[in-house]
């Protein structure tokens, strides 16, 4: 099979590196509307390149997209690859809201008996326990991680991983590593995420 990447800025450059020269693809096409992302894309990495992303989802030979353009157009191309019967990996998820560019990633996720605030651009997870007192609610931070950043990939992002495991997963016709169920309740996840950092209001999820 062949693997198409659409969108050759950095994302896209991360994962040719990962995919370049492995057996399990028969080639690659990255694809970019930008001239120079793809002169670069080609220097650098000798894959075959086009400028018009649509081909590159309708060619009978890619069975796997890779989407590591920028978020505006992440929904348009997903829905474009899987109407096609491509497999897709999106590199950001879906949601219903968007604030600002997509790039918040600080959020506060509140339930009964404590709360966790993750906070990737300081590269920090705190997590509270709330208590009751005689005349109030109790709250203290009974957990704290912290990374440096030579391991942001380890912690938030595993892009070699991630993308050799979906690879490998297509071409031997292996089903997701992650669960149907389990990316619905991620997606609900991350869509109260973008609903607490919007708000600036801690968000309950009901099961």
């Amino acid at each position: 099979m062949k693997i198409a990447i659409l969108g050759s800025g950095s994302m896209g450059s991360t994962v040719l590196s990962v995919l370049k020269g492995h057996p399990e693809h028969r080639g690659l096409i990255a694809s970019d509307p930008s001239t120079e992302a793809l002169t670069a894309v080609k220097e650098r990495f000798g894959v075959e390149t086009t400028r018009d992303l649509y081909w590159a989802i309708s060619n009978p030979e890619v069975k796997l997209v890779f989407i590591t353009a920028p978020n505006h157009a992440h929904r348009e191309l997903a829905l474009a690859a899987m109407r096609a019967g491509k497999a897709v990996m999106l590199e950001k998820p879906i949601v219903t809201q968007q604030m600002d560019d997509g790039h918040e990633l600080r959020y506060l996720i509140a339930g009964t008996k404590g709360a966790v605030e993750t906070d990737v651009f300081r590269r920090r997870v705190r997590r509270w326990e709330f208590g009751d007192a005689a005349k109030s609610m109790t709250s203290r931070i009974v957990e704290r991680q912290t990374w440096a950043e030579t391991e942001d990939q380890r912690y938030f992002h595993d892009t070699t991983s991630q993308a050799l495991d979906v690879m490998c997963r297509v071409a031997n016709g292996q089903p997701p590593f992650t669960s149907a169920r389990d990316s619905l309740n991620t997606m609900i996840f991350v869509e109260a995420a973008e609903a607490s950092a919007n708000t600036g209001k801690p968000v309950t999820i009901e099961h």
